[in-house]
């Protein structure tokens, strides 16, 4: 069994509760999701899809974002 690291990470609430909605459809939690995430990371020796814009800031993307 591979070891687990347990991590705790701050997310928006309404965003988190939807994403988790829809992966539930799909047969996979929200741990699961982010596990995955991070191994395609690792795949893809970053991000694995394309952000198409530049952001100066963390803050000025989550603006950005279309609400949850």
């Amino acid at each position: 069994m591979k070891r687990k690291v347990k991590l705790h990470l701050l997310v928006d609430v309404s965003a988190a509760a939807r994403a988790a909605e829809i992966l539930s459809a799909q047969g996979m939690n929200l741990s699961e999701a982010v596990n995955l995430m991070l191994h395609q990371v690792c795949i893809a020796q970053g991000l694995p899809f394309e952000i198409r814009k530049t952001y100066k800031s963390m803050e000025e993307l989550w603006v950005d974002l279309p609400k949850a």
